[in-house]
């Protein structure tokens, strides 16, 4: 084979060689421009004629000059020139060339003559005329080429060669606008200050004693009673007198404190809104008054705080609260709390200083107790598990979408949308993976907000009315949704197969106080305390095979798991899904695997939901369908396939259970299905 392909290679280099040469003015005659008839070598140089034409010009004189060369030859007579060398080289190219030359097919340039030979760039069938105009444009082409290279060559070399000058210019114009810009930004700064500065110089005058005419009572009140105080000897001081000065005097200070400097200064700090790099003056709003008034007696009375019970306080305007009191508001969560106070507005008025003062601290060090006991007890919450949904029945579901989200609007769209949740006030919470956020859809408002801070957000599980579990790259997060706060993680940004590490952990569940995680990279399930801190894990197998661990559904005590192996192409992994079902204690009860007969196939079964009537439904993204079965008979398996769906990753459910919601990580949408009307 070798040899032959040898053969065909050299067969087309030989024509590739000979192709635009006109090969027949070889073998013609220089005298009778015809077919060389008995070629004979007239001269040294190998000039060939026909023996008939050398012949038949043959001189008188018998000496014959080569036509060529013009090299003599002497002769004696026509018969002698017979004796003349035959080129026997000659004839035979003749004979090999007759064969050679049969036409290879038609021209592929001109498509009319035959073609006797390919281009040697191209290897492109042409004839004798086109391939001579072939080689001169292919000529013209490569002269072409390389100039233009030789421009690039040449402009290279000049701006390698400018490449400091231009650096440093560049660097010159940087540092010019950096200086422009800072200047700019001093005298604005310094115009504000100056601003700043006569407002609060106007503020101050306005507070001054001289335009305070209560302050000026006080004042003159101070000035005359002050010497009547200096004249009491309190040993010879009658009761009398005493209840007068003493009922005086608070007044006095009651008036006094009144009064207050109704303004402060606030820093800002810079945010894409704001770019000041100073603050402004504002009034002080009237609880923040009292707080500062708070914080003035509770220095006041430091000391007597430390030896004395808070309970024997109550007397003094009701500035500090009982204990059962104090302990009572500690005890309220924030939102309880605003609760209550728009229930007592009434009351406000009433005791405005025991409604406002609500509680203060005696010391940095007592203050630093209370953040730490108030941090201990937001970690302490307990996780409450949302109750099991009423049976579902896909069947009642439109298999037309009524409603589709694609994201916040039109230019900020979701990016892989995975897991999803209801709240019971029908809040839709979204786990928008590759755009790094969770997404709070209000159904009642239509409304949509968005909380950042998220490396790869992917599961998550409503914990309680306001608090979810996020799987979030190599992490998993308490977040207070409602506040948007983080409360306790474990995990970092780097991945690993610790008890603190994990390897893209994805779907999420609560039960009994205790975090389950689909630890799916490492092929484990992990279970944690409500703190976040590990407790249990193990291996996810289905025979000897380790599975990937996809979403999870509790109902009853046992773990629903949806699980396949990490196949590459996705197209290759069909039948390639189970659900294997777990104790929680990590053993394994049985696994739901493809079943021909019920017509299940589980080629990538992702977010799963377990109702209260023991039915699984999930999604399965490869077969682009939902699908509901009984956990305990498989007998029966409904599919069902939106109109909307492609490759459908998680489903969750309303409320009052009259839309089913699907997230769609194939076309990146979030899609509504309405119950049918009856």
């Amino acid at each position: 084979m070798s040899s032959l392909s040898h053969g065909q290679q050299n067969n087309d280099d030989y024509q590739a060689a000979t192709r635009v040469f006109d090969t027949n003015s070889l073998f013609q005659c220089p005298l009778c421009r015809k077919n060389f008839q008995d070629p004979r070598i007239l001269c040294s140089n190998g000039h060939t004629f026909c023996l008939y034409c050398v012949q038949h010009v043959l001189p008188d004189d018998g000496i014959l000059k080569c036509p060529i060369c013009k090299e003599s030859r002497h002769f004696d007579s026509v018969n002698d020139m017979e004796q003349l060398q035959k080129n026997y080289t000659l004839q035979t190219l003749k004979r090999a060339e007759h064969h050679r030359m049969a036409p290879l097919g038609i021209c592929e340039l001109c498509n009319k003559k035959s073609a006797y030979g390919r281009c040697f760039h191209c290897r492109s069938l042409a004839c004798f005329k086109c391939m001579n105009e072939h080689e001169q444009n292919i000529v013209h082409e490569q002269t072409k080429e390389y100039t233009d290279l030789v421009k690039i060559r040449d402009k290279l070399n000049e701006n390698i060669s400018q490449w400091d000058k231009k650096l440093i210019e560049s660097k010159h114009n940087i540092r010019t606008a950096i200086q422009a810009d800072k200047e700019k930004q001093i005298k604005k700064i310094e115009d504000l200050e100056q601003a700043l500065y006569a407002q609060l110089d106007d503020l101050c005058q306005n507070y001054s004693t001289a335009k305070n005419i209560k302050l000026q009572n006080i004042k003159i009140d101070v000035e005359k009673e002050s010497k009547t105080l200096d004249q009491i000897d309190p040993k010879n001081w009658s009761i009398s007198d005493r209840i007068h000065s003493s009922q005086y005097w608070l007044n006095l200070q009651r008036n006094f404190d009144e009064q207050s400097i109704d303004f402060i200064y606030k820093s800002t700090s810079l945010s894409p809104v704001n770019h000041s790099y100073l603050g402004e003056i504002h009034l002080k709003p009237s609880n923040q008054e009292n707080q500062s008034l708070q914080q003035y007696k509770s220095s006041t009375f430091d000391d007597h705080l430390r030896l004395i019970p808070c309970d024997q306080f109550v007397g003094r305007q009701h500035i500090i609260k009982t204990k059962k009191d104090s302990k009572a508001l500690f005890n309220q969560s924030p939102k309880i709390h605003r609760k209550n106070e728009n229930n007592n507005q009434a009351k406000q008025g009433e005791n405005n200083e025991f409604t406002t003062r609500r509680m203060f601290r005696t010391g940095n060090r007592q203050q630093h107790i209370s953040n730490e006991a108030d941090q201990q007890l937001e970690d302490n919450t307990p996780l409450t598990p949302r109750m099991p949904i009423a049976p579902i029945h896909l069947e009642d579901y439109s298999k037309k979408a009524t409603q589709i989200l694609t994201g916040p609007n039109e230019a900020d769209k979701f990016l892989a949308p995975k897991a999803i949740a209801m709240t019971d006030t029908n809040q839709l919470i979204i786990a928008d993976t590759k755009k790094h956020r969770i997404i709070i859809y209000d159904l009642n408002l239509k409304t949509m907000r968005g909380i950042k801070g998220f490396l790869f957000p992917d599961g998550l599980c409503l914990a309680k009315e306001q608090y979810i579990i996020i799987t979030d790259r190599h992490r998993i997060s308490k977040y207070d949704w409602f506040y948007g706060k983080m409360v306790s993680f474990i995990g970092s940004k780097n991945e690993g197969c610790t008890r603190s590490s994990f390897s893209w952990p994805k779907g999420v569940a609560i039960d009994n106080n205790y975090v389950y995680v689909c630890d799916s990279y490492n092929s484990r399930m992990i279970a944690l305390t409500h703190q976040m801190r590990y407790e249990n894990e193990w291996l996810v197998m289905r025979g000897t095979k380790k599975l990937d661990p996809q979403y999870i559904s509790i109902s009853t005590g046992l773990l629903f798991v949806t699980a396949w192996q990490r196949i590459k192409p996705e197209s290759c992994a069909y039948n390639a899904g189970c659900i294997i079902v777990y104790s929680t204690d990590g053993s394994a009860q049985r696994c739901i695997d493809t079943d021909i007969q019920s017509c299940l196939n589980l080629s990538i079964p992702e977010g799963i939901v377990c109702d209260s009537a023991n039915q699984l439904i999930l999604a399965d993204r490869h077969t682009s369908k939902i699908l509901s079965m009984n956990n305990d008979n498989q007998q029966s398996v409904i599919h069902f396939h939106g109109d909307k769906m492609k490759a459908p990753h998680y489903v969750c459910f309303s409320s009052d259970q009259n839309t089913m919601i699907v997230s769609d990580i194939g076309n990146n949408t979030v899609q509504f299905y309405e119950k049918q009307s009856q």
